[in-house]
């Protein structure tokens, strides 16, 4: 099937099979991957996951199921685990509550209609 213009337009990927829909989100973050801290940037984000790639080669991509802690600029510190290896980078599936799963929810909706954040 394919995508719509809208969904396209919006960054938005389409149903593939994952939990949840995926969004092309842009940020940078640090990845602490066996102890070691690797800058990376984000490619795509959901409640659930991300995609990154990183600055540097690892010769190797981590082992799906590989520690990670993601701290992503200007939303906050997640963990979770390598899902799987992708061509540029890995797939990280975040370990949220469901309070930070709201938190991701609204840095999503924010960043798709261009809203900028409220200063608490």
């Amino acid at each position: 099937m394919a995508k719509s213009n809208e969904t396209e337009q919006k960054g938005q990927h389409q149903d593939d099979g994952r939990r949840h829909s995926r969004f092309d989100l842009f940020g940078t973050a640090t990845a602490t991957i066996e102890g070691k801290k690797h800058k990376c940037a984000i490619l795509n984000l959901s409640i659930s996951g991300a995609a990154i790639v990183f600055d540097i080669d690892f010769g190797s991509s981590p082992k799906p199921g590989t520690r990670v802690d993601l701290d992503i600029e200007g939303i906050g510190a997640f963990n979770g685990y390598v899902a799987r290896d992708l061509d540029e980078g890995i797939a990280v599936h975040l370990n949220v509550s469901e309070k930070k799963r709201d938190v991701l929810a609204a840095v999503i909706m924010r960043a798709l209609n261009n809203i900028e954040p409220e200063d608490e």
